[in-house]
C-alpha cells in the first residue's frame, strides 16, 4: 500500500483535476480518471516509482462539468474508498453507454426527450456508483480531503438580491450553479457515516467488519444516490435527456430522490427554529452550457486547502479536444448575414468554453511576488537588527492598512441585506472598529511592535500575522532542505512538520471563532449594523484577551440586534433579545475552543496533531447566495460562567507560535547547516538573519530573536509587498491532458481523430460501437499515463534521486535504476542486451529513446560533453525520460486493455457492425498476438511480457479503431437500426403532448405516423434473428405488392386511400435502406425508373384499357418492383461488385460439383472462367435482342430495316459499348483496390470500394437497359408507336447515363478523394516527423515514401493508384508511387521528413 498519509517526510503532489463536457468522449476522460487513480490511490501501479522518488500523491480537488461531472464523482469515491476500483467504469460505458439502451421506447408515452435519462441513465449511474462503494473502507479523512465540485443549468433560475448605494434592492437572475461535496478534517465529511464501533466483534459466523476500528463502516447515507443525481444532472444534455428535478428543501418529499440542500449552491436561508429553507427545487440540465470547463471552482477549492508543506500543487485540464492555435483575425470587414449569426453563435459560447487559466497565472505571479519580497527584505536589511528597526518604523503604517484591509475583507465577505449596501456594511464595521480599537482592553492589534514581536504565553493579535510568519518560516525551511545533504534533512523535514500543524491549530481557531455567527439560528438572521459588530468583535477579543471590557461590550450589544426583515419569518419579532442569550452564544464558542486544546476554558500547551484544519474555515457569513450552513446541533448549549472561555482563544494561539518558533529554532541549530552558513557558496544569504538568530548558543534567546525576525519580517514584507488575496503561497503547475497527448509508441494514431471513435456526429460516435468507447477508455489510459509521468518526472526530482541513491552524475545509473523500478528488473535488462535487441526488431526505438533520456538526465545532474551546460531552470519537463518510464506503464495498460477492446469488438459483431471495420480486420490479423498477450500478462516484468506487450501497442496503434470511418460503418445493421430508431423517437418526441408544438400538432401526429412503417420494418431487416428478418422481408412483399398495385391503379375507394401511402412507405424506406446499406442511391434510382414505368404503364392503361401488351408489361413492371424491393431488402453488408459475386458463385458451383474446397491458388482460374463465361452469355444475349429489335423498326415506326448484316453488326456494337464500359470500370476500379496483409503478405483485396461498386452495378444496369431495348423491339405489339417510342427512348437513355455518365462520375470523385487523403497523410507524417524523438531517419526518400504509404495502409486508404508493392517475401513492404506526390506542395523531403 502506498503511504499517502500527512507526512512531513515525503514530498506532495497534490492534483487539482478538472473534467470538462465532452458527451461521448467522457469515456476518454474516465480512462484518464482510472489512471490519476492509479497513481493517486493505494494500488501498486505507480507505487515503487513514488517510494523511489520520494513522493506521495493525492488527488484532493476535483471539478466537473456535462459528462465529466460523472468521472469526477467516480474519481472522488475512489479517493475516499480503499477498495474502489476504476475499471468497473469502463464495464460502465461499455454496456450503459449503448445508444440503442439510452433511446426512448418509440411511439410510447410523451417523452420529452430522445434518451431515457431518469428510466436508465440514472439508476444505471447510481448501481455504478455503488458498486464503487461496495465494500467500503474509508482512508483517513487527514490524508483525503475532497472537494468535489459538479455544476448544472438551472432551467428557472434563482434569484440573487443585492443592495445600492442607496438602500434599494437591485435583483438578478443566475443559472449557473453547481454541487459541492467535501472531505474536510473536523469540518463535516459528505462521502462517510459514523465511525464503526471500536472493539466490536463480528457476529456469529459473520466476516469480520473489514472497515476496521475507527473506519466508517459504510458512505454516508444517500450520499452516493446524491452524486449520482449531481452527476446525471450536469451530463443532461439538453433534448438528448430530459430536464432533472432537484428537490432542494422540498415541501414534499420526491420520491427515490436525495435532498440535495446540504449539497446544491443556491439553497435558500434556514430561518430561525426551522430545520430547513424555503423550497429551492428547480429543473436543471447539462452543466457544460455555461461553463464547460470549471477552472475558477477548483481554483476557489484549493486556496480553502492551503497547502502549509511545501507541496507540488499541479492543475490538471482534463479535456478530450485540446485547444488550436487560432490565426488573429485581420482588419474588419463588413460581415454578411451567415457571418453575423456565426459570429453571436461563437460569442454566445465562449464564455461557457472558457478556461480562465488567466487566474491561475495571476495567482501565480502575485504568489511569486510576495516570495520575492521576503527575500528581497531579509537581502536589503542584511542583519536581524536592521529588519527590526525597519518593522518598528514600518509599523504604523502597516497597523493602519491592516485595519483597512480587515475591515474590507470582513465586509465584502458578509451577507447584505436590504437597506445594507456593501458601504453602510464597512462604515458601520469601521466605526467599530475605530470604537473598540481606542480601548487598550477591546483592540484586537498591538500599539507597537515590539508587543507583537515579544515573546508571551498568549497571542491576542489575531491569525493572519501567524498564518504569514508560518508561511515564511516554511519558505525559510524549504531553503535550508535544498541546501543540505539528503542524509542531513531529517530534521528539516520533521520542523516543517510542526510549522504546518502550527498553523492547522491557527486555522482551526480562527474558524472556531467565526463559525457561531453564520450558524446560530438567530445571529444568522441579524442584520450587520454597529451593534452587531460590537458585539462580534468584542466577543473576539474577549477570547483572545479575556478583558472585562470586552466582555461588558458583548453583553450589552448582542440583546439589542435586529432582524433582517428578509428572512424574518411570520412567527419572529422584529428584535432578537428574546431570542439572544449572551451566556449561550458564548458557550457554544468557548466549548469549540475548548476542543481543540486539553479542556474548556483553560491555556494549553497545544493541541493533538491534526486536530482541526483549515477545511474548517467557514464562510463568515452562511447567508450568502450559495446557501446557508446548517444549524448546529449543540444551539443549547449550557450557561458558562461570567468570565469562563476569555483568553482562550489567545492561549491556543501563543501555543501555536511557540510550536512555531520552536521548530524554526530546532532546524537552525543543525552543525552542518552552521557549517553551509560560514562557506561562501554553502546557502543563500539573504536567509542568514533567521539562521543566525535560531544559531544563538541560549535556547530562550534562539526563540525570542527568531520570533522577532518573523514577526519583523512579516510586518515589512506584508507592508511593501503586493496583496495577496489567498493565504497560499505555493504556486500552482497546471498542464493540459488532451486526446492529442503524444505517445511514443503511437506512430498513426496521433491526433483527436485519429485516435479516438467519439470523436464525430458532434462528440455522439461513441455511444453507437462498444469496440469505440473501449478504443476510446484504452486512449484515455495511454494520454493519462504519459501526461503524469510528465508531471512526475522533473529535473529537481532526478537530482534528488541521484543523491539520495548514492548514484551522483551517472546517468546511465539513474536512467537503468528507474527502469527496473517501472518496468522490472528483467524487463529492463532486455533494453540493455544487445541480442535481445537483434532478437526483437521493437526494441530498436526504445533503446534509441533510452539514449536520448540518459542524455537528458546528464544535463540535469550537471552537463555532458556534448551539452556540458547543466539543465537550464526553466525547463518545463524532461520528456524524453518521461515517455521511456511511460512505456512500460503502456505495456501494462496494453495487456489490461486489449482483450478487452478485442471482447467489444466481437460484442460488436454479435450487434451487426460492419464485418469489414477496422476492428474486425485487427482481431483476424492478430490472433496470434492476442493469445501471447494473454499468456504474458501473467508474467510481467519478462522480456517476453516486454516484446508482446510492445508488438500489441504497436499493433493496436496501427489498427485505428478510432479512425474506423463513420460512412462505412453507416452500412451496418448496427447503426441503420439505431439511426431509424432514433428518428422514430424524434418523431414520438415531437408529437407528444409535452412537446409544446400544439400548434402544428396535426404535421407532427402524420410524421409519427408515417415514420412507424420504416422503423418496424427496418427493425425487423437489421435484427440478427431469422424470424425477424423474414418477417421484414414478408412486410417488404406485402408493401411491394401494394404499392404496385396503387400505382396501376388496381384499387378503389378507401383501399387505395390506405394501400397507396402505406405501399409509398415501403418503397421510400428500401430505397433510403438500400442507399445506406450501398453507399450508393443508384438502386434506388433504378428501382425508382421501374416505379415511373408502371405509372405510366397504369396511366395508359385508364386511358385505353388493359391491352396485352400493357398487362405483360405492368406484370413484368411489378414482378421486377417486388423482387427488387426484396433483394434490397435483403442485401447484406457489405455489397459485393458483380465481378466478385460471378466469382464467389462459380466457385461455389464447381466445389459442389468436385465436393472439397478449392486451394486459393485453384479457385483463381475458376474464378476467371466464371466472368469470362457470364460475360459471353450476356454478350450473346445483349448481340441476339439489339439484332432481333433492329428487324422490326420498321413495324413500330415505319423506319428501313438495316440489311441482316448491319442488323448483327448494331448488335455486336451494343455489346462493344457495354463490354467497353466494363472494362474502363475494371481498369478504374483497379486503382480503388486497397492493400491488405493476408498470411503474411500484402494482397490487393478482390473489392475495389464502395465507388467501384456503384460503378460495376451502372455497367451492369446499362447493360440491362441495352437489353431491354431489343426486347422492347423485339416483343412490343404494333399500332402503339407512342409507347414503343417513350419505352425505347427511355431505355436507351437509362443504358447511356448507367455505362457512361454514371461510372466515370463516381470514379472521379473517389479519385478526388484519393487524393485529399494523400494530402492528410502527408501532413500527418509531417507532425508524426516534428514529434519523434532523437535516433530517427530524417531524410531518404524511400523512408518518406514508406511513412506515407503506411499511414495510408494504417487508415485503410492504400490504394493501388497511390501505393504499390515491393520486395519480396519476408521483405515485402508498401510505399507511395513517386507520381502520387506530385502537385503537393508539401512533399518534398523537408516537408515530410524534416
Amino acid at each position: 500500500m502506498v503511504d499517502n498519509g500527512a507526512s512531513a517526510d515525503l514530498e506532495e503532489i497534490r492534483f487539482a483535476c478538472v473534467f470538462n463536457g465532452g458527451v461521448s468522449l467522457a469515456v476518454w476522460m474516465g480512462g484518464v480518471a482510472h489512471e490519476i487513480n492509479e497513481l493517486t490511490g493505494t494500488g501498486a501501479a505507480y507505487a515503487p516509482l513514488l517510494r523511489l522518488l520520494r513522493v506521495r500523491a493525492r488527488a484532493d480537488v476535483i471539478s466537473g462539468t456535462s459528462a465529466g461531472g460523472i468521472n469526477g464523482a467516480a474519481l472522488a469515491l475512489a479517493q475516499v474508498n480503499e477498495h474502489a476500483d476504476l475499471a468497473d467504469l469502463r464495464e460502465v460505458w461499455g454496456d450503459q453507454g449503448r445508444l440503442e439502451t439510452l433511446l426512448q421506447v418509440p411511439f410510447q408515452d410523451h417523452p420529452t426527450s430522445l434518451l431515457r435519462g431518469e428510466e436508465v441513465f440514472l439508476p444505471e449511474l447510481t448501481r455504478a456508483l455503488h458498486r464503487l462503494a461496495t465494500p467500503w473502507r474509508a482512508r483517513d479523512v487527514r490524508e483525503r480531503p475532497i472537494d468535489l465540485t459538479i455544476t448544472a443549468t438551472l432551467l428557472d433560475g434563482v434569484t440573487l438580491q443585492h443592495t445600492d448605494s442607496l438602500g434599494r434592492p437591485l435583483t438578478q437572475k443566475r443559472h449557473d450553479v453547481h454541487f459541492r461535496f467535501t472531505r474536510r478534517d473536523g469540518a463535516g465529511d459528505d462521502f462517510a457515516g459514523a465511525p464503526a464501533p471500536r472493539g466490536s466483534g463480528p457476529v456469529d459466523g459473520a466476516a469480520p467488519d473489514e472497515s476496521g476500528p475507527g473506519h466508517p463502516a459504510g458512505p454516508r447515507e444517500d450520499v452516493v444516490a446524491a452524486l449520482a443525481l449531481a452527476a446525471r444532472t450536469s451530463a443532461g444534455f439538453p433534448f438528448a435527456f430530459e430536464p432533472t428535478l432537484i428537490p432542494v428543501d422540498a415541501d414534499e418529499p420526491v420520491p427515490d430522490r436525495p435532498d440535495m440542500a446540504p449539497y446544491a449552491s443556491w439553497r435558500g436561508n434556514v430561518l430561525p427554529g426551522r430545520a430547513k429553507g424555503p423550497d429551492r427545487s428547480r429543473y436543471a440540465v447539462d452543466g457544460g452550457l455555461l461553463n464547460n470547463t470549471p477552472t475558477q471552482h477548483a481554483l476557489s477549492a484549493i486556496e480553502q486547502m492551503p497547502a502549509d508543506l511545501v507541496v507540488d500543487r499541479v492543475m490538471l485540464l482534463v479535456v478530450p479536444l485540446p485547444a488550436v492555435e487560432v490565426a488573429e483575425a485581420g482588419p474588419a470587414e463588413e460581415p454578411t448575414v451567415a457571418a453575423m449569426a456565426r459570429g453571436l453563435g461563437a460569442s454566445l459560447t465562449s464564455t461557457g468554453s472558457r478556461t480562465f487559466i488567466e487566474e491561475v497565472e495571476h495567482h501565480n505571479r502575485q504568489a511569486t511576488s510576495l516570495r520575492g519580497t521576503r527575500r528581497d527584505v531579509l537581502a536589503t536589511a542584511g542583519d536581524a537588527d536592521r529588519l527590526t528597526a525597519t518593522a518598528r518604523d514600518l509599523y504604523a503604517h502597516y497597523r493602519r492598512a491592516r485595519l483597512r484591509r480587515d475591515i474590507r475583507d470582513l465586509a465584502a465577505q458578509t451577507r447584505q441585506p436590504r437597506g445594507y449596501p456593501y458601504e453602510r456594511v464597512r462604515a458601520c464595521l469601521e466605526a467599530c472598529h475605530e470604537q473598540l480599537d481606542a480601548a487598550p482592553d477591546t483592540t484586537t492589534l498591538p500599539g507597537r511592535f515590539d508587543e507583537l514581536a515579544a515573546p508571551s504565553a498568549a497571542w491576542p493579535w489575531g491569525a493572519k500575522p501567524l498564518l504569514d510568519m508560518g508561511a515564511a518560516a516554511l519558505e525559510y525551511l524549504g531553503v535550508l532542505h535544498d541546501a543540505l545533504p539528503v542524509e542531513d534533512r531529517g530534521t528539516v523535514r520533521e520542523a516543517r512538520g510542526e510549522v504546518h500543524a502550527a498553523m492547522v491549530q491557527v486555522r482551526a481557531v480562527r474558524a472556531a471563532l467565526d463559525r457561531v455567527w453564520g450558524t446560530d439560528p438567530a445571529l444568522a438572521v441579524a442584520v450587520p449594523d454597529l451593534h452587531y459588530w460590537h458585539a462580534r468583535l468584542a466577543t473576539d477579543a474577549w477570547f483572545q484577551r479575556g478583558a472585562a471590557a470586552a466582555l461588558d461590550v458583548v453583553r450589552s450589544a448582542l440583546p439589542r440586534l435586529e432582524v433582517d426583515p428578509g428572512r424574518r419569518a411570520e412567527d419572529t419579532p422584529a428584535r432578537l433579545d428574546a431570542d439572544i442569550d449572551p451566556d449561550r452564544v458564548l458557550a457554544l464558542t468557548a466549548g469549540r475552543l475548548g476542543r481543540l486544546g486539553s479542556g474548556a476554558g483553560t491555556a494549553t500547551d497545544g493541541v493533538p496533531p491534526g486536530a482541526g484544519t483549515a477545511t474548517d474555515d467557514v464562510p463568515i457569513d452562511a447567508g450568502t447566495a450559495t446557501g446557508d450552513v446548517p444549524i448546529d446541533a449543540g444551539t443549547t448549549a449550557e450557561k458558562v460562567p461570567t468570565g469562563a472561555g476569555g483568553g482562550l482563544a489567545g492561549a491556543l494561539l501563543g501555543a501555536a507560535a511557540d510550536r512555531l518558533v520552536a521548530a524554526v529554532v530546532a532546524a537552525g541549530r543543525l552543525e552542518r547547516l552552521q557549517q553551509l552558513a560560514r562557506a561562501a557558496d554553502g546557502l543563500d544569504p539573504a536567509w542568514l538573519p533567521l539562521l543566525d538568530a535560531a544559531g544563538d548558543a541560549a535556547p530562550d534567546r534562539a526563540r525570542a530573536r527568531t520570533r522577532q525576525v518573523l514577526a519583523a519580517l512579516h510586518v515589512v514584507a506584508w507592508t511593501v509587498g503586493e496583496e495577496l488575496p489567498t493565504e497560499n503561497t505555493n504556486p500552482l503547475r497546471y498542464t493540459q491532458v488532451s486526446a492529442a497527448t503524444p505517445n511514443h509508441f503511437a506512430s498513426y494514431s496521433r491526433t483527436v481523430d485519429e485516435k479516438l471513435g467519439g470523436a464525430s456526429l458532434a462528440r455522439f460516435s461513441g455511444f453507437l460501437k462498444r469496440s469505440w468507447r473501449i478504443n476510446d477508455w484504452a486512449w484515455g489510459r495511454f494520454d493519462g499515463a504519459s501526461a503524469l509521468f510528465r508531471v512526475l518526472l522533473t529535473p529537481a526530482r532526478v537530482r534528488t534521486l541521484a543523491e539520495a541513491t548514492g548514484a551522483g552524475t551517472d546517468p546511465v545509473g539513474v536512467v537503468d535504476l528507474l527502469l527496473a523500478t517501472t518496468w522490472g528488473a528483467e524487463a529492463a535488462r532486455a533494453l540493455r542486451d544487445d541480442t535481445a535487441q537483434e532478437r526483437t526488431g521493437a526494441l530498436t526505438r526504445l533503446a534509441a529513446l533510452r539514449e536520448a533520456a540518459v542524455e537528458e538526465v546528464a544535463r540535469a545532474l550537471g552537463g555532458t560533453d556534448r551539452h556540458p551546460e547543466p539543465e537550464r531552470p526553466d525547463a518545463p519537463e524532461m520528456a524524453s525520460l518521461a515517455a521511456l518510464l511511460a512505456y512500460g506503464r503502456h505495456v501494462v495498460i496494453v495487456h489490461e486493455e486489449l482483450p478487452e477492446v478485442v471482447r467489444a469488438v466481437r460484442h460488436d459483431a454479435a450487434d451487426g457492425a460492419n464485418p469489414r471495420s477496422h476492428g474486425h480486420v485487427f482481431v483476424a490479423q492478430h490472433e496470434t498476438l492476442l493469445r501471447r498477450l494473454e499468456e504474458t500478462r501473467t508474467a510481467p516484468g519478462t522480456p517476453d511480457w516486454l516484446t508482446t506487450g510492445v508488438a500489441a501497442l504497436h499493433a493496436f496503434d496501427h489498427a485505428g479503431i478510432g479512425r474506423e470511418p463513420l460512412d462505412e460503418e453507416g452500412a451496418s445493421d448496427q447503426i441503420i437500426r439505431t439511426a431509424v430508431t432514433a428518428m422514430a423517437v424524434a418523431a414520438t418526441v415531437a408529437a407528444g403532448k409535452n412537446s409544446g408544438l400544439g400548434v402544428v400538432a396535426p404535421v407532427t401526429r402524420s410524421v409519427k405516423g408515417a415514420v412507424k412503417v420504416p422503423y418496424w420494418v427496418t427493425l425487423g431487416l437489421t435484427s440478427g434473428g431469422l424470424l425477424a428478418r423474414s418477417l421484414g422481408l414478408l412486410a417488404l412483399a406485402a408493401g411491394g405488392v401494394l404499392f404496385v398495385l396503387a400505382l396501376l391503379g388496381l384499387l378503389d375507394g378507401g383501399l387505395a386511400g390506405v394501400a397507396g401511402p402505406l405501399g409509398a412507405g415501403v418503397f421510400l424506406t428500401v430505397l433510403a435502406y438500400a442507399a445506406l446499406r450501398t453507399r450508393s442511391h443508384l438502386h434506388g434510382v433504378v428501382l425508382a425508373i421501374v416505379g415511373a414505368l408502371l405509372v405510366y404503364t397504369g396511366v395508359a392503361a385508364a386511358r385505353g384499357g388493359w391491352e396485352p401488351s400493357l398487362a405483360t408489361g405492368g406484370a413484368v413492371g411489378a414482378v421486377v418492383l417486388v423482387t427488387g424491393l426484396a433483394l434490397l431488402g435483403s442485401l447484406r453488408e457489405p455489397l459485393s461488385s458483380p465481378k466478385v459475386m460471378v466469382e464467389d458463385a462459380t466457385v461455389w458451383v464447381v466445389e459442389r460439383l468436385l465436393r472439397h474446397r478449392l486451394t486459393e491458388r485453384g479457385a483463381g482460374p475458376v474464378r476467371t472462367a466464371g466472368v469470362l463465361l457470364v460475360v459471353a452469355a450476356v454478350a450473346v444475349l445483349v448481340v441476339v435482342l439489339v439484332a432481333q429489335g433492329a428487324a422490326r423498326l420498321d413495324r413500330l415506326f415505319g423506319w428501313p430495316v438495316p440489311a441482316e448484316r448491319d442488323r448483327w453488326a448494331l448488335g455486336l456494337a451494343a455489346a462493344a459499348v457495354a463490354g467497353l464500359a466494363a472494362w474502363a470500370v475494371l481498369a478504374g476500379a483497379r486503382g480503388l483496390r486497397r492493400w491488405e496483409h493476408v498470411a503474411g503478405e500484402w494482397r490487393l483485396e478482390r473489392m475495389s470500394g464502395a465507388a467501384g461498386v456503384t460503378a460495376g452495378w451502372s455497367v451492369v444496369y446499362g447493360t440491362a437497359a441495352l437489353a431491354g431495348c431489343g426486347a422492347v423491339l423485339t416483343w412490343w405489339p404494333e399500332g402503339r408507336l407512342l409507347p414503343a417510342t417513350w419505352m425505347v427512348g427511355g431505355l436507351a437513355l437509362a443504358a447511356v447515363v448507367f455505362l457512361a455518365v454514371v461510372p466515370t462520375w463516381v470514379l472521379a470523385r473517389e479519385r478526388r478523394r484519393v487524393a485529399a487523403r494523400v494530402r492528410a497523410a502527408l501532413a500527418s507524417v509531417v507532425r508524426a516527423r516534428q514529434q519523434l524523438a532523437a535516433g530517427e531517419p530524417t531524410t531518404d526518400p524511400r523512408d518518406r515514401a514508406e511513412r506515407v504509404a503506411r499511414w495510408l495502409e494504417a487508415n485503410r486508404w492504400a490504394y493501388s493508384s497511390v501505393v504499390r508493392r515491393v520486395g519480396r517475401g519476408a521483405e515485402q513492404r508498401l510505399e507511395l508511387r513517386p507520381r502520387a506526390l506530385r502537385g503537393h506542395a508539401d512533399a518534398g523531403p523537408e516537408g515530410v521528413t524534416g
